[in-house]
Parts: structure tokens; sequence; C-alpha cells
């Protein structure tokens, strides 16, 4: 990627902050989970235990 910044393809715009949202995951019952799913829940449920945007801002580099 920092070469098509390089070229200018890509420009940087600088850090931008959105506005909040709320991330939530449905599902029916814990054993009609595929691994995938339930991997995915895990790796939430690890990197952000408190659930605050906070967490996902330092995850990402924000």
């Amino acid at each position: 990627m920092s070469h098509d910044i390089d070229d200018g393809t890509l420009q940087h715009w600088g850090d931008i902050e959105g506005s909040e949202i709320a991330l939530w995951a449905l599902y029916p019952s814990r054993r009609l989970l595929s691994a995938r799913v339930s991997a995915f829940l895990d790796f939430m449920k690890q990197a952000f235990p408190k659930g605050t945007p906070e967490e996902l801002a330092a995850y990402i580099g924000g």
C-alpha cells in the first residue's frame, strides 16, 4: 500500500474520526455455530474485553 501512496494512486487523507458504531453478533444457539464464527467471537471477546471504542482505536492504530 505504501507504494500506491508513493506513486499517487492512493492518497492519505490523515486520520478521520468516524461516528461511534455498535457491533452485535446474534446467533440462535452456541451449539449451532460454525467453527469460523465461534473462532471470530472468541477473538473479539479476547481482543476487546471491555467493548469500548478506545480499545478498537488502539487495535487499529487510531
